[in-house]
This record gives structure tokens, sequence and C-alpha cells, in this order.
């Protein structure tokens, strides 16, 4: 009864406000009132109106601003609420009960996108009332976020010290301190007092241990504490597997650590996890790799899908260069773990191109001018084969279309190869190639060259004849004057030498030789390409280097004129200088992201000298651009596009691309 007289005398006193209120300027005073009667009556909505009514009235309303939000957040609707209070708080910072309120709210999981927010209210809350309740769930809510991680540390200080018997507060303190090494010494200290008040608390004593065994100063300490609490717990073999991966961690007590796994795998046989350990340990010595390879096939044996064990086996195959056995045993680890880099690198290094596959090419070239001048397209399908573990062969045909100031010529081309290995490292290699340019029985180029492989070294070194793109003439050849010029081409004995001690890398490359043309005698040739680099940056995903490359050529003869004429260069078509030197800085960058995607840039200027055929020496500016980008898109799939730019001083600027479509079988 007294309840629903209340509810009437509110009714009249609404209905009678506009008589009581008087004017125009008391309509603000009117709508709260409403408002205030309505929320005493749960009639939320109709309170929503009036306050939102009176808001407009006077955005400066303070009481109309809060209660407004408290309308809304009891009529259910939460996110005008949010709205509400931060339109509230932005110009009435002094209300703790609002901030604290709204710091909760958005401390919600569906809010996460506003945690910044959050923590800006609970400390506007603090900074009117220290409410350690608050402060609490505000350094709680700072510590979900390592990049807050400091401010969350400096929060529970301010806890502690206000609390320090509060169990849950030291608790949630050492996890935080746990998670950044930079608090690794006080995160210790911690643990110690811990320790000390509870030495029996053998959880407690592997927290400890573990945050020792992270700091390297206190590394011999926490080998003394795994050491003293497996005296009071030999059977823990928690405690002793994890002893046992702090002695692993050092090479002068890895033969302690041996001990170990063996005697948790007398005791636990099928403990495959430990076995795993054990054989990456033994087998980090090349002495130990037999041993290494029956634990990764015992693993194997009780789980044939293991690709840690599949990736072990294929590593100490590699290491005693049994590739057709680690070539099976990365296929297996990488089927599992797809994006592993050291697996793919492996896999890389086993393979160098012998993976079957077929593959189609597209391939442009640019190279503006009128005499050095030189256009083509060039498209073509291939693949390559094994046939058995020491042998592989490839084939490519294709057609091709080059042409310049008039001159065209259209032409096919086809090469066959085959690679002998008769050791895992070593290897003959031959192709013969044949193009239907001008001249045919110019255009038979063969190659030939042993190669051979080590983990730092690599070496190539043979015979090749190769076609010369430095002007239509230097390629095709043309008649004037009823003879014909050029067609020239590269005969040359090379050797290619790599030494990659990371993180250096040396390339060299010497050559001699001579370049054959039409209608000229052949031109002696010498010559050496090297380069230089150092990786700054090594990481999972990048590269960062600098090089150094150097070319130095002789040619016997100019042969860069384009006519008979007695007063030009001897005809070729072919940049000849009897001098060359070209010196590039370079800067290399690499991205990887597993095996799916894959990016090489390398570029730099380039100063040249060349002392030409009238005898005069000329500096020059030149340089080299190449990016290649690769993108495995499937299994079996993958694509590789290019892109190149070389400048010879005022001679010319060669622009290239292309892509390559490939299917691995």
């Amino acid at each position: 009864m007294a309840k629903l007289s209340r509810r009437l005398i509110v009714l009249v006193l609404i209905a009678l406000a506009p008589g009581i209120c008087g004017a125009e300027s008391m309509s603000e005073s009117w709508y709260m009132l409403r408002g205030r009667a309505n929320m005493n009556i749960g009639n939320y909505k109709a309170a929503i109106e009036a306050f939102e009514e009176a808001t407009k009235k006077n955005p400066q309303n303070r009481e109309a601003m809060r209660s407004l939000g408290d309308a809304y957040e009891r009529q259910g609707l939460t996110d005008k609420a949010i709205g509400q209070y931060d339109r509230y708080l932005s110009r009435f910072e002094d209300d703790p009960a609002i901030a604290f309120k709204q710091a909760e709210t958005l401390g919600w999981s569906r809010y996460a996108y506003r945690r910044k927010d959050a923590v800006k209210y609970y400390r506007m809350g603090l900074r009117q009332r220290d409410d350690r309740k608050m402060r609490h769930r505000m350094a709680k809510l700072l510590a979900q976020d390592r990049s807050t991680l400091d401010e969350a540390v400096q929060e529970y200080r301010i806890l502690r010290k206000a609390e320090p018997e509060n169990s849950e507060l030291r608790s949630e303190f050492r996890k935080l301190l746990a998670w950044d090494r930079k608090y690794i010494s006080e995160a210790i200290e911690e643990h110690r007092k811990r320790q000390e008040q509870n030495p029996q608390n053998s959880a407690a004593a592997v927290e400890y241990a573990e945050l020792l065994a992270q700091s390297p100063q206190h590394r011999k300490e926490a080998i003394e504490f795994y050491r003293n609490q497996l005296e009071r717990s030999p059977e823990d073999s928690k405690l002793r597997e994890a002893y046992a991966d702090l002695l692993a961690a050092d090479r002068s007590t890895r033969a302690d650590a041996l001990d170990e796994y063996r005697t948790l795998l007398s005791k636990e046989s099928g403990n495959q996890r430990v076995r795993l350990k054990y054989a990456r340990l033994v087998g980090a010595e090349k002495s130990g790799s037999p041993e290494a390879i029956d634990q990764y096939h015992a693993v194997l044996s009780a789980d044939p899908s293991n690709a840690d064990a599949h990736a072990g086996l294929a590593k100490m195959y590699a290491w005693e260069g049994k590739e057709n056995e680690a070539s099976r045993e990365v296929r297996a680890a990488l089927a599992k773990k797809p994006d592993d880099r050291e697996l793919a690198e492996l896999r890389h290094d086993l393979f160098r191109g012998q993976e079957p596959h077929a593959k189609t090419d597209l391939s442009i070239l640019v190279q503006p001018g009128a005499e050095f001048g030189l256009k083509g397209v060039r498209w073509g399908v291939g693949g390559h084969a094994e046939i058995g573990s020491s042998f592989g062969t490839s084939a490519t045909f294709g057609f091709e279309d080059f042409w310049n100031a008039g001159e065209n010529i259209a032409s096919g081309y086809l090469s066959v190869g085959a690679e002998y290995r008769f050791l895992p490292t070593r290897s003959l290699a031959a192709e013969l190639a044949f193009h239907s340019l001008r001249r045919s029985g110019r255009n038979l180029l063969p190659r030939i060259e042993y190669r051979q492989r080590s983990n730092a070294f690599s070496l190539r070194s043979g015979f090749a004849r190769e076609l010369r793109y430095d002007s239509f003439l230097a390629l095709a050849g043309s008649e004037a004057a009823g003879t014909f010029l050029g067609s020239a081409r590269n005969n040359l004995f090379f050797t290619e030498g790599v030494y990659a001690p990371e993180p250096w890398e040396l390339r060299a490359r010497p050559f001699i030789g001579w370049v054959s043309a039409t209608s000229t005698s052949n031109n002696f040739w010498v010559g050496a390409d090297g380069q230089v680099s150092y990786q700054w940056v090594r990481s999972v995903r990048w590269k960062f280097a600098t090089a150094y490359a150097l070319n130095l050529s002789h040619y016997e003869e100019d042969h860069s004129g384009f006519s008979s004429s007695p007063t030009e260069p001897l005809p070729g078509g072919y940049f000849s200088p009897p001098v060359f030197v070209s010196q590039s800085p370079q800067l290399v960058f690499s991205f990887r992201s597993g095996e799916r995607h894959r990016l090489d840039l390398t570029a730099g200027p380039s100063f040249q000298f060349a002392d030409d055929a009238t005898s005069s020496s000329t500096f020059r500016m030149g340089g080299e651009a190449l990016g290649t980008y690769l993108w495995t898109f499937h299994r079996s799939w993958r694509t590789e596009v290019n892109a190149g730019f070389t400048r010879i001083g005022s001679v010319y600027n060669r622009f290239t691309m292309g892509g390559v479509l490939t299917y691995l079988f």
C-alpha cells in the first residue's frame, strides 16, 4: 500500500511539475524532476528520455550526464552507458565511483580493444581515492600485456608495500617478475624468500631452480640447487629432467647431462620426450651420430609420425653423407612441420635444385639504344627428373624473339642436361643447348663442370660456351655491305668458389678464354669476379648484409664496333675494352616467412674504369639492382618473380624481368 502511495505521489508531482516550474527557463528542472521520478519507479526508458532532454538543454548539467549513464545501464544498454560515461568523465574527472565503474566494465574481454582506456579510468579514480582493491585490478590488467609490464611491476610494488604479508600479491608478483629477464634478479630474490620460508615445497623449489637457470651468473648456483634437491628426492623424474636440461645447455656439462638422461630412460624407457632430448645431445658431436640414429629410430618405432625424430634423423644422415636417407627423412619431417626454417634449409642443402619438377618460364629484356640496343622476350617449358640416387637429368625447350632498329630474329631453343653424383658432395654436370639464331653453326652451346660442396664451402669448375647479349649484333649477327658480322659467343674456362663462415661470405670466380665472332678473329679474354659480404642482422625471418663486389677483365682487342670500317673498333658489337674495372658497394636484404614466402633484394652503385680502343681512359658511374620474390602457394606449387637492372656507364642500361611457375613432384 505504501509503495502504491509513493508511486501516486510521484505521478502527481510529474503532472504538476509544469505548473510548479513556471516559465521556459525552468524546462531543464522539469526534465530533471521527471527523470528522477521515473528512476524511482523503475521506468528507465522514460527516465532516459527526460535526462536526454535535460542534457540537450544544458550540456554542463553534471547530474543529468551522470544519471543518463545510470539509466542506460539499468535499461541494459551497456554500450550507450559506456559512451555516456566517457562523455561525463571527459568533463568531470573527480568522480572516482564512476571512473572505477567505467574501468571495470572496459576490463571485460568483450572490450579488450579498449584496455588502455580501462587503465586510464583506473588511474583517474585512484587520483581521487587510493583504493587498494581497484589498484590491484588495474595491476592485473596491466600484467596481461608485455608492453605494460613495467607499469604493472610498479603497481605491484605499491601494493606489496601496503600489504607485505598478502600471499596472493606475492604469488602474482613473482610470476610477473619472471616474465622479463631484466627483472630476473628481483624474481630470484622473491623466490629465494619463498623457498627459505617453505623448503619442503618441491614445486616451489623447481620454480626457483628454473629461474636460477635462466640467469648466466646464477648457473652454478642452479646446478648446485638441483643437485641438493635430487639428493632429497632422487625419484622425482620431473626434477631430474629439468636438471639434465640445465646441464645440457653447456658444453662443459654435457657428459653429466647424458648420464642424467640415461638414468631417466632406464626407469622410463617409454618416455619419448626424454629420448628425443638424449638423441639431440648425443648427436651434437659427430662421433655420437650412430647412437643418435638408433635413438631416433626407437622414437619412431613407438611414434612413426614424430616430426622431431624424422628431423633429427635427417640431420644425422646428412652429417654422415647419406643424402638419400636424409632426403627421405626431411620430406617426412616437412610433411608435419612445413614452416620449419631449419628443415627447409636442410632440404635446400640436400637437393640444391635436384627436386624433380616441371616448370614454365617467361622473361623479358629491354636495353634501349641505337647500337647497343636490344629487346627480347623468351618463353619455355622444362623439367628435371632423378634416375636412381646418383643421376639426374633435365630438359628445356621454348621460343624467343629479339629485335632492335628494324631488325628482328625469332628462334627456338632446346637444352638437355645431366648430372652424375659419384659422391654425396661431388658431381659432374653437363648441358648442351641449341638456339636457331642466324648462322646456326655458332649456336651450339656446350657446358660441362665439376661441382663440390661442404657445409661452408662450394666449388664449381669447368668450361662453358654462352650467348652474348650486349647488342642485337652481338647476339644474332647482322648483314653489313654483304658481310655477316657479329654473332659473338663467350668461350670460357672458369672456377667459382664460395666460402661462407657466418657471418661472412666470400665469393671468387676467375676465368680465362676467348670471345668468338663472325668476320673477326678470336678475342682473348681473362678476368675475375669477386664479392665479400658481412651479415649484420640474421634472424629466423630477416637478413641484412653489406657487400663489396669487384669485377676485373682484360680483352686483347676492342671488338665493340658495328661495321668493318678501319677507323672503328673491330666489328663484334660487344663491350670489350682492353681494361675494365668495376667496384660496387651493395646492400643485401632478405625476408623469409617459413617456406611460403621469400624476398631477396640486392642493390648498389658501381664505380667503373674503362680503357677503350682509342687509348683514352674513362671513369663511369654504373650500378646494379636485383630483386627476387618466391611464393610457395601449395606444397607442390611455387612461383618466382624477378626483376633486375644493370648499367655499364654510358654504354647501355639493361632492364630484365621474368617469372617461373614450378610444380614439384
